[in-house]
């Protein structure tokens, strides 16, 4: 909810994902990075989304990984 995809773009052989945050400003975030509240882990970006696994507690005094993605938004 606070953070959203607005686009993706190709620099040195590199494809990153455009994030902007509530401040309004845009990150750019590469497979591998983490972001979000619930420690995000980046492992697929596509033009139209970011996925991303998340560390969610399961309600048992543990954490699983929780699949998630930022969809690209016009």
């Amino acid at each position: 909810d606070i953070l959203r995809m607005v686009g993706t773009l190709a620099l040195q052989g590199r494809n990153y994902g455009l994030v902007q945050g509530k401040d309004g400003l845009v990150h750019r975030v590469l497979n591998g990075s983490f972001m979000g509240q619930n420690d995000g882990r980046i492992v697929g970006i596509s033009p139209t989304k970011i996925s991303i696994i998340e560390i969610v507690p399961h309600g048992l005094g543990g954490y699983i990984e929780r699949p998630a993605a930022l969809a690209l938004t016009e």
